[in-house]
């Protein structure tokens, strides 16, 4: 393999690791969106206290960590937080339990658990 076509393929790995990273930064602010949406429907009138608690989460090192590699965690953590969304506001008495919910709510835990087995810890 010549020089050129080293430094290609070099060239064609170093940007897709850099999309793949920004894939990754992506599904962890939609983690954080999913979140917030979730935490809103807990405490409606205390908006302080969800941006408290979303910025806890953002700043743990380890969450940061995770959004920076390029891993299967990030979307992970987007299907849990998208079955959390499902759920608050059942858990809250705002929306009651519906056969569409429970279909979502499966769907969304089911291919959670297509990426990585812990998200079948969601199931309520």
């Amino acid at each position: 393999m010549g020089p050129t076509r080293a430094a290609l393929l070099s060239s064609q790995y170093l940007r897709a690791q850099r999309v793949l990273r920004a894939t990754s930064a992506l599904l962890a602010g939609v983690t954080l969106a999913l979140i917030y949406l979730s935490l809103r429907c807990f405490v409606p009138r205390r908006p302080r206290v969800v941006f408290l608690a979303l910025a806890l989460l953002a700043f743990i090192p380890q969450y940061v960590l995770t959004a920076a590699v390029v891993n299967n965690e990030n979307l992970a953590y987007v299907f849990s937080a998208w079955a959390f969304l499902l759920l608050a506001p059942v858990l809250t008495g705002q929306r009651p339990v519906t056969w569409q919910r429970c279909l979502w709510l499966g769907a969304v835990i089911g291919g959670g658990g297509a990426v990585k087995m812990t998200v079948w810890y969601v199931l309520p």
